[in-house]
């Protein structure tokens, strides 16, 4: 029986990727973008965590 998988990979970095793999963009391209889509997946959930006063 075939298992279905299915991924939470948001789909900017699926495209930031197929761009670095079809060669429109370098390897510090890719990684300097992947760099900053984690640092904004990190920072925002915890100013939205942090204490508003």
């Amino acid at each position: 029986m075939p298992t279905t998988h299915t991924a939470s990979t948001d789909p900017r970095l699926m495209n930031l990727y197929e761009r670095y793999v079809g060669s429109r963009i370098s390897r510090r391209g890719f990684i300097r973008g992947a760099s900053a889509m984690a640092a904004a997946g990190l920072t925002i959930p915890a100013w939205m965590i942090g204490d508003p006063a």
